[in-house]
């Protein structure tokens, strides 16, 4: 192999590489403690609830307080979304995700079964202590 030949291919191998650099890029784990606010929150007021956050490659597992339902989502990139559902309703949570996993902003929505739909805002932030 020539050594122009040899050049050749090595900087079409840098180059595709770099062009797969975006999406081979990792999003943050975001397991752990977090505070979320609700902005409203499902009873039209504003709240602050504290939430688990265990993540296992993309997939998500998500528990608001002690006794709280599991909902379960995804992480990819700098999106998160989450969701639980019963026969009677279902809420989704969808994020955009802030510096480097220590914070999200979205939206939630919760549709029940007769067709009424509430919907709100929400922030997070990972508590310090507990990552």
């Amino acid at each position: 192999m020539t050594p122009s030949c040899r050049y050749a291919i090595s900087t079409t191998a840098i180059a595709f590489m770099l062009a797969l650099a975006p999406s081979m890029a990792l999003a943050p784990n975001l397991s752990g403690q977090w505070t979320i606010t609700m902005n409203p929150d499902f009873k039209g007021r504003v709240s602050e609830e504290k939430c688990a956050i265990k993540q296992q490659g993309q997939h998500l597992s998500v528990r608001f307080g002690r006794n709280g339902a599991e909902m379960v989502g995804a992480v990819k990139d700098d999106h998160a979304d989450w969701h639980w559902q019963d026969d009677k309703s279902q809420v989704t949570f969808t994020a955009r995700l802030g510096q480097i996993g220590t914070t999200m902003k979205g939206t939630w929505r919760l549709r029940f079964s007769d067709g009424t739909e509430l919907e709100g805002k929400f922030s997070a932030t990972r508590d310090a202590d507990r990552r």
